[in-house]
């Protein structure tokens, strides 16, 4: 800060987190689903690059979303609904987008689409508004892009968002 911007400026000590709050603090966790061998996978890309790193645990994302992900890809495995292929641009299931309300415990889940409905939807509205979810939504992204979410989100089931609040403020939070 001195050399090139001229300030003198005392940085304070840096807070770290406790020990307990370090694991599990992201409150919002994108999948790619990709096709596998023996079912639908979920995970993250490989650096620099769409090559799927399959996961089944993230530390720091919310535990709804570790809970959510194997019910939700075993679903539509046994439905017979297809992950997209990108190099194809063919299948339906691009992403699973779930956020999870830290303070309201408010569980969104949001399938990103190649195509404009879900198959199956009132089936899978049951299964997730039974595993405790209060948002249920699809996203139509039907263009050959590596964005994630398109421009059309339509609500199936719950709000449009969940809601949660930091000290005395609230916030509605959607896909």
């Amino acid at each position: 800060m001195e050399r090139i911007g001229g300030l003198s400026v005392v940085v304070p000590p840096v807070l770290g987190m406790a020990e307990a709050d370090r694991a599990h603090y992201r409150n919002k966790a994108q999948f790619p689903v990709r096709a596998g061998e023996k079912g639908l996978r979920a995970g993250f890309f490989a650096p620099r690059s769409h090559r799927l790193v399959p996961v089944e645990a993230c530390q720091i994302q919310s535990r709804a979303s570790q809970r959510l992900m194997p019910v939700i890809l075993d679903f539509f495995w046994r439905k017979g609904i297809a992950a997209y292929d990108e190099a194809l641009h063919t299948g339906l299931v691009r992403h699973v987008l779930i956020r999870e309300g830290h303070a309201t415990g408010q569980v969104l889940v949001c399938v990103v689409i190649n195509g404009t409905s879900l198959p199956h939807g009132r089936e899978f509205v049951d299964l997730l508004s039974g595993e405790g979810v209060q948002s249920i939504s699809i996203n139509r992204n039907r263009e050959r892009t590596n964005v994630i979410l398109g421009p059309e989100t339509v609500t199936l089931w719950g709000d449009a968002y969940i809601e949660d609040r930091i000290g005395d403020l609230k916030f509605r939070i959607s896909p």
